[in-house]
């Protein structure tokens, strides 16, 4: 903490100024301050935030004195930063600093040395948090994290009455170069050698070799962190030695949470997060599958994008495209997601290859699998051409003024004609069955397209979340509580398995927790089928991330808070493992073309309504694809009434007015805009669901209310 010291200004200092962002005062080779009043038993450190904007061979060297007695020597970089000194002074004393050179302004004839935004002295004795030194730069708002650039090399000091409680700091860590590894050390002790990972990760370094060096000494540890370069393509107008950004380091005794972050870092492929990695097949139950082709080429087509959980590019009203022979390699099948906005059937595709007309047909809505038989396609390139007879209408798509016909995904080509019979009678199907309801046909011959299932119906937080209902559901459930759904028994819904196009868990419970999970998830990915899925987000482990990687799954993760606080008021004190965990997942998905889906679902509460612009800054740094809001279930007298975190929960008084809400959904649509995601508002069920992506407004296409 700061001590209750006076600090005078003497000779040697130009008047205060202020540049826009707090006041300053310029020093010129030498200046004097006064200090009285410090604590007797007080540990007392000085810390000076200083800068400048010299270049880099211009750099000053900058001298402490305390009462005649030099302190501390070192460099200022440019910018602005902070320094310590050890004073080993209490009561009254002089301060003297001093300069190695000095610089003038044009149109200033003042002799300048650098900038002083503050004169401090640090009681460490009294001090709870880490204390930044040498080599900071101050601090700034990030993606998620609050961080700090750093140099090559920059000091931290942990004051005795931490390392003596806790055997680990914890740190938040962005690089920009996959070359960069972080030394951490202290007193000439490596502590910890990191390879650093592109973009932010967390990573969490123990402090047990240090302290035994203390012995019993009351003394601050004083770490070094030290890259082995700095970024390698730094902003250009930015004066400052750049190596990575650290967010807050935080001190911490959970033995638990610091071997859950080394076996993220462990479980992850070498050579920086962006680079490729095979994705092992869930469970090993089916035979691979046959490489995705995205072509970036051919006519009538626009660029590739990504929504839901298929990456596609919009087909104007006629698209061609070749595909060499390299990529069909004369497979007999080609397998292709197609999308078509038109409810009625009445959108029709005619589709050719080398011009053999291979459909000619009413498109089913939404995402449907079309297996295409292309009988003996020989040697050279595939000539295939996309006709459908009329565009998407311009009320599914606000904003945008490009011709839309249908979405096309990426095409597959394989010998497997089991799967042509499925994906044949699954569209046969659907076309049955939109018949019969538009018929109103009171038995049906069809079967549905979408399918509810309940996967797992135990869970990892215990006690439950403070808003959670289980004890009641548990007993509705009554003898099914543990009724078994997995791989087989999917297989064993014969033609309702068969015809779901999509399958909605509905578990009551944490299904990333099942035993055979790899299996469930490997049945319906090879089965051309998306599972929705609803996850508490501290189930996530090397294991069950591994198994998701890869898999048509929309993942729909529920947190309601962005922060450790308003977690543990929900939940309980485990919000650091979701976040390690979310960040792998991150990972993970950018080596498996984006999947699962990740949806980051907030249910707005007085209790969590200060962390809701966090949450989209959250969401966006693990690359959500966007942010759910759903209401709190209104029930008359819940009894629901707990305390959580230091908080006082009443589920009653956490439901709010329809004013506060409708304040909630206009505050999340800006937030949606500002951060690139999409908002999907569940408060309002049935109404046309309007999003935003990347700032433009665009219908929501998604099939129906995701299910948790």
């Amino acid at each position: 903490m700061v001590a209750p010291a006076t600090i005078s200004y003497r000779d040697g200092w130009f008047p205060e100024e202020h540049d826009g962002v707090r006041p300053f005062r310029w020093m010129s080779r030498e200046a004097r301050c006064g200090v009285g009043g410090v604590p007797a038993d007080a540990a007392a450190w000085l810390r000076l935030t200083v800068g400048h904007a010299w270049p880099r061979e211009s750099w000053p060297v900058f001298s402490v004195f305390v009462n005649g007695r030099r302190v501390g020597q070192c460099s200022i970089s440019a910018g602005s930063c902070d320094c310590l000194f050890p004073i080993g002074q209490t009561g009254d004393f002089d301060l003297a600093f001093a300069l190695d050179r000095t610089m003038t302004v044009r149109g200033d004839s003042r002799e300048l040395g650098i900038m002083v935004r503050a004169v401090q002295v640090i009681d460490l004795n009294r001090e709870q948090t880490l204390v930044y030194g040498q080599g900071w730069y101050e601090s700034e708002d990030g993606e998620y994290f609050r961080s700090r650039w750093m140099g090559l090399e920059a000091r931290v000091l942990v004051p005795a009455q931490l390392w003596q409680r806790h055997r680990f700091v914890s740190l938040p860590v962005w690089a920009g170069d996959r070359r960069q590894v972080l030394t951490v050390a202290s007193s000439g002790k490596v502590l910890a050698e990191l390879a650093l990972r592109e973009r932010w990760q967390v990573y969490d370094v123990a402090l047990s070799a240090a302290a035994e060096s203390m012995g019993g000494e009351r003394q601050p540890l004083d770490l070094t962190f030290r890259l082995n370069t700095l970024l390698a393509d730094p902003h250009a107008s930015d004066p400052r030695d750049l190596g990575i950004r650290v967010g807050p380091l935080e001190t911490h005794d959970d033995a638990r949470r610091h071997q859950k972050v080394q076996d993220f870092h462990r479980a992850a492929p070498a050579g920086g997060a962006g680079e490729a990695e095979d994705v092992e097949s869930a469970g090993g139950a089916q035979a691979p599958r046959a490489p995705l082709y995205l072509p970036q080429d051919g006519e009538g087509w626009n660029t590739w994008e990504f929504q839901n959980y298929i990456p596609f590019r919009w087909a104007q009203l006629q698209a061609r495209v070749t595909i060499p022979e390299r990529v069909h390699q004369a497979h007999r099948f080609c397998s292709v997601p197609i999308f078509s906005e038109f409810t009625d059937f009445s959108q029709v595709l005619t589709l050719t290859a080398n011009g053999r007309t291979l459909m000619d047909g009413p498109l089913a809505r939404y995402w449907s699998y079309y297996t295409f038989d292309l009988a003996s396609p020989g040697g050279g390139n595939l000539e295939l051409a996309f006709r459908v007879n009329k565009l998407t209408p311009p009320s599914s798509h606000p904003g945008d003024a490009r011709e839309l016909g249908v979405r096309v995904g990426p095409f597959e080509f394989h010998d497997d004609e089991a799967r042509r019979s499925r994906n044949a009678w699954a569209y046969d199907n659907a076309l049955l069955n939109r018949r019969e309801l538009e018929a109103g046909a009171r038995v049906l011959e069809s079967f549905p397209p979408n399918l509810g299932i309940d996967i797992y119906a135990k869970c990892n937080i215990k006690p439950p979340c403070v808003y959670c209902w289980w004890d009641h559901c548990k007993r509705l459930e009554g003898e099914e509580v543990n009724a078994v759904v997995d791989d087989r028994t999917l297989q064993e819904y014969g033609p309702f398995f068969d015809a779901a196009q999509t399958l909605v868990n509905c578990s009551f419970g944490e299904p990333l927790l099942h035993p055979r999970l790899a299996e469930t998830l490997s049945i319906i990915g090879t089965r051309d089928k998306v599972l929705e899925l609803a996850t508490n987000g501290q189930a996530f482990t090397p294991a069950t991330v591994r198994v998701l990687a890869g898999q048509p799954v929309l993942l729909y993760i529920s947190l309601d808070a962005a922060s450790a606080e308003v977690y543990g008021r929900l939940r309980n004190d485990r919000w650091h493992d979701v976040l390690a965990g979310l960040i792998h997942l991150r990972d993970a998905r950018r080596r498996a073309n984006g999947l699962p889906t990740v949806r980051m679902v907030f249910i707005p509460m007085r209790a969590n309504l200060c962390d809701l612009e966090a949450y989209f800054r959250l969401s966006r740094m693990v690359e959500a694809e966007a942010v759910v809001l759903r209401p709190l279930n209104y029930a008359e007298h819940t009894q629901i009434r707990t305390e959580r975190g230091g908080y006082q929960f009443d589920y009653d008084r956490e439901l709010l007015t329809r004013e506060e809400i409708e304040d909630v959904c206009r505050r999340s649509e800006q937030y949606a805009g500002r951060y690139g995601l999409w908002l999907m508002n569940q408060f309002d069920f049935g109404a046309p669901a309007v999003s935003r992506v990347h700032g433009a407004s665009r219908e929501g296409d998604d099939h129906g209310s995701p299910t948790a």
